[in-house]
This record gives structure tokens, C-alpha cells and sequence, in this order.
């Protein structure tokens, strides 16, 4: 069979047809299919004869192939739901023999499943949602999936609609049309259309990367019927002309059929970042992403200078931490690390949805209030000693102090009193204390014996001209 060898079973379909005849000419790998025709055995090489509607099919095959893509099935909604015994026998019992007989040989197997194995209540369905099938060829699809989900050897690909001028909708508008006769479009069902030969494209890499799981490839855009009608035969005003649009008096299909897509990338060593848990940001730190991007590198930026200069630190303080967005950079320089907020939101919100909650501690405090009962061996505050207010400063600075042991390191930054010139309205808003660099040496001397000033300008830290320093960091060593 060659090195790669791979069997289309179904080519009598559209996707199948078209799968098989692409492989064999472009001589991908070692192609063979299956038809339940004899005629299509008999007139085409490297065809195999199966028939899924067999009673005796088979239980373990003598072929041996590298990879099995099931094509093959009933594929109308009505012939299911028509005859349901027929049908589930050859969607089901004996589409699942075929898998589990390949798989059982350490095949790679793919099997082609739906967009309809969800209910169609709601647009571009995520991979990882619950399926819940409305209809016969649904559940079908869906009693597949179930049993190979976990398979080793198993990838579900759900599909919204292929389309190409086989389509059989498209088909029968077409032949509608060249009789003269008028066609319907329903205004009230979508579509998701995907290109037929970007299916192939998908396949073989499924293939190439012997992927398992499940997988997805759907339309970037949903559509009704009626307006892809339009957009199909923009360029034929005969075709318009004969056009009826109405809505969906049955709904015996799902409203909805589109899907999220997810496939392995095209690129093989990123593949791997398909396994990792979606996370979310910060409540602070996704307004930012939103509204000024660039702005989440400069502030990343500070924390990797605590970091670097806070490393090996055995148990760490951060005084303001909001979402704590930049702990994590911090968090995997020190041994322990504690992110103090006095907003209850932020904490809240970040012990239950922070990818290192249970790396960092959260903790709800005010240090203008009162210190934090506890011997820290450092601690930073980034953005936070131009919100405190001139007359609390002291008493900030005291409980910080309070919470470090004698010999320890602090790190201040906030921006500069000459840039906020420059800030927007709602920094300005909360910008009650902002320093020029000898101010910011001034108020931390009389706690710290040594006080190092650093400018910074973007996301370069610097030992340049304060007054020309958009933020300004303090590194303050050994309490008074």
C-alpha cells in the first residue's frame, strides 16, 4: 500500500468523490475508496466494494490502510427521519463497526461528522460545547461521536455546510432554473457555507498530522439561504428573477448551523497550544487590551523589572495588584507571593478566574488602613502611590514598612509629575499624588536607607533624566 496509505470510504458522495480524486492526483498518499456500487468497482481502479446498508457487514476487515475517512452515510435530513431504521443501521451500527474494526488495528480513522449534532438554538457553536441533537441525522452523528470521542485513534471533524456545484440544494436550484421554473430560499434558515476544496485542504492535514480529538471547520459567516441565493447567482439576473423567498413554515432543521473553527495549525509545533486551557484576563487588563493595547507592554514591562530585581526573594508582597494581570511575571521569580488589593472586586474576581490562583495569594487588604500582620521579605507597588493621597502617604509608606522584615527591598513606580501633561481623563481622575523623581526620592528616604531612582520611558527602564521620564520606579533597600 506504500508508506502512507489511506482508504475514502464513501466515494460516492460529494465529499468523498471529491477527497478520492484530489488524493489520486495529487498523489498525496496511497488512495483507495469504497462504493456500494458495483458498477463504480468494476469501471474505476483502486475501489473497493462496501455497502453500509449490508445486514452481514463484515466484523473485522482484511484491509490494512494508514488512515480511514468515513464519508459514506445517508446524508438528508428527510431520508432519516423518513426511515429511521434504515438509516440509523447505516449511520450507526455499521459506521461504528467499521471505525472500532480500523481502530482495533491502530489506524488513524477520521470520521466526518455535523454542525447538526448541536440543537441550532444558537450561532458558531465552541468544539468543547454540549452537544444536543434535534433531529434523526443529528443524533445519528451525535451516537458516533459519543462512542469514539476518547478513541486514541479516533478524529471527529464536524462540518457545516460543503458547498460546490454538486451540492444537491444547489443542484436542484440549478435544474430548477434551466426549466424556467421558480425556486425558494428560505429568509428564516442559515448557512454557513464552507468551500468544498478547503474541506480536502483540512482532511489532508488532519491526515498529515495524524490528529485525533475533535475538531471543527465551518464558514466565517452565517447567511440565510435566500441571501446566499442572491450572492450565488449575482452574476445570472435570469436565475433572481425566478428566485421565491419565504420563511421556513416546517422548521424541521435546525435554524442555526455554524461553527467555531478549530484545527490543528498549519504550522506543526504550535498544535500543541490547542490543548491548552482557554483562559480570560483581568477585569483591569482586558479594558486595556481593548482600548490602547500597547499599553499592557508597558505596564508588563515594570513587572518584569521587580521580577528580575525581586529574584530568589522567598516571600514577596504586591501592594495594589488589581486583577493581577502582571503577578504571574513576578510570581515565577520568588518563592511565594502575596497580591494585596484593597478593591474586594478584583481579589473576588481573581481567585476564582486567575490562571495562577493557586500559585499566588489574593488577598483583600488596605495598607493605608493598617500593615498586613505577616514578615515579607520584599514588596513592589506599581501604579498605585499616585492614587493615595498626599496626607496618607505617610501612613501608607509605615504600614508597608511594617509588613517588611529589616532587611528587605521595596519597589515604587508611578508615573511621573511631568507626564501627566499627557494622561487621559480618567487617569487624571485618580491621579491625586504623581512625583517628579526628586519628589519620589524625597518621600521614601525617610523610611529606606538606600533609594535608587530608575526612569522609564514606554517599556525601557533607564538611569536618564527624570524630568523627562514618563513613569519613575524607586528600588528602596534595608528599613530605617
Amino acid at each position: 500500500m506504500g508508506l502512507t496509505s489511506a482508504l475514502i470510504i464513501g466515494v460516492d458522495g460529494q465529499l468523498g468523490g471529491a477527497l478520492f480524486k484530489d488524493a489520486a492526483l495529487n498523489k498525496a498518499f496511497s488512495v483507495y475508496g469504497t462504493s456500494r456500487r458495483q458498477e463504480t468497482v468494476d469501471n474505476l481502479a483502486r475501489i473497493l466494494h462496501l455497502d453500509l446498508a449490508d445486514d452481514s457487514l463484515v466484523r473485522d476487515f482484511n484491509w490494512n490502510f494508514d488512515h480511514i475517512v468515513v464519508c459514506a452515510g445517508i446524508t438528508r435530513s428527510i431520508d432519516c427521519e423518513e426511515n429511521p431504521k434504515d438509516s440509523f443501521r447505516i449511520n450507526v451500527e455499521n459506521t461504528c463497526q467499521i471505525i472500532r474494526s480500523f481502530s482495533a488495528k491502530g489506524a488513524h480513522v477520521i470520521f466526518i461528522s455535523s454542525s447538526l449534532v448541536f440543537d441550532g438554538t444558537v450561532a458558531f457553536r465552541a468544539f468543547d460545547d454540549n452537544i444536543n441533537p434535534q433531529g434523526k441525522y443529528g443524533l445519528f452523528k451525535a451516537t458516533v461521536e459519543r462512542e469514539f470521542v476518547d478513541d486514541p485513534n479516533v478524529a471527529i471533524l464536524r462540518l457545516t455546510k460543503v458547498v460546490s456545484d454538486l451540492t444537491p440544494f444547489i443542484v436542484d436550484w440549478r435544474l430548477a432554473i434551466k426549466d424556467g421554473k421558480a425556486f425558494t430560499a428560505f429568509s428564516d434558515r442559515f448557512i454557513s457555507p464552507v468551500c468544498l476544496q478547503a474541506v480536502i485542504r483540512n482532511i489532508h492535514l488532519l491526515i498529515q498530522r495524524r490528529a485525533v480529538g475533535v475538531f471543527q471547520f465551518g464558514g466565517e459567516r452565517e447567511i440565510s439561504y435566500a441571501d446566499f441565493a442572491k450572492e450565488y447567482f449575482a452574476c445570472t439576473p435570469n436565475a433572481l428573477r425566478l428566485l421565491r423567498i419565504e420563511g421556513d413554515k416546517t422548521q424541521r432543521t435546525a435554524r442555526h448551523n455554524s461553527l467555531q473553527t478549530r484545527l490543528p495549525t498549519l504550522e506543526y509545533q504550535y498544535s500543541e497550544l490547542l490543548r491548552v486551557p482557554r483562559q480570560l484576563m483581568g477585569l483591569m487588563s482586558a479594558h486595556a487590551y481593548l482600548e490602547d493595547p500597547k499599553r499592557l507592554a508597558f505596564t508588563l514591562s515594570r513587572y518584569k523589572f521587580v521580577a528580575k530585581m525581586l529574584a530568589g526573594r522567598r516571600n514577596v508582597l504586591e501592594i495594589g495588584c488589581a486583577d493581577g494581570f502582571g503577578s504571574a511575571i513576578v510570581s515565577k521569580e520568588v518563592g511565594r507571593l502575596t497580591a494585596a488589593d484593597f478593591d474586594s472586586t478584583f481579589i473576588s474576581d481573581a481567585r476564582v478566574n486567575h490562571p495562577y490562583k493557586d500559585r499566588i495569594i489574593f488577598k483583600q487588604a488596605d495598607l493605608v488602613r493598617d500593615s498586613i500582620r505577616e514578615q515579607f521579605d520584599a514588596a513592589f507597588a506599581l501604579d498605585v502611590l499616585e492614587h493615595i493621597r498626599l496626607e496618607d502617604e505617610p501612613r501608607f509608606l509605615s504600614n508597608i514598612c511594617d509588613s517588611l522584615k529589616d532587611e528587605s527591598i521595596l519597589i515604587v513606580g508611578l508615573p511621573s509629575f511631568e507626564s501627566q501633561r499627557y494622561a487621559s481623563s480618567i487617569s487624571k481622575a485618580g491621579h491625586v499624588n504623581c512625583k517628579t523623581g526628586q519628589d519620589l526620592k524625597s518621600s521614601l528616604e525617610p523610611y529606606f536607607q538606600y533609594v535608587f531612582i530608575f526612569s522609564m520611558n514606554d517599556e525601557v527602564v533607564h538611569t536618564g533624566y527624570t524630568p523627562m521620564a514618563h513613569y519613575l520606579l524607586g528600588l528602596c533597600v534595608a528599613k530605617r
